[in-house]
């Protein structure tokens, strides 16, 4: 079974994790700890993909159960 992807879901696959690679490598720019500033960067990675809908919405809400051991 083949799934097509349409310019929006590969927007989503390739904004998504480059926003999070983005924001590890600048420190941050705000008062916010670092934690903190990786949270955000979660969040971003997150919104992405519930506006671009690469994956479903339920799958991007496990993310941060991945990423934050």
């Amino acid at each position: 079974m083949q799934v097509r992807l349409g310019q929006r879901q590969i927007l989503g696959w390739v904004l998504g994790p480059t926003s999070l690679i983005a924001t590890f490598l600048f420190a941050p720019l705000t008062d916010l700890d670092l934690p903190g500033w990786r949270t955000m960067s979660v969040a971003i990675w997150m919104a992405v993909w519930w506006i671009c809908e690469p994956v479903p919405i339920a799958a991007t809400a496990l993310l941060p159960m991945v990423l934050f051991p």
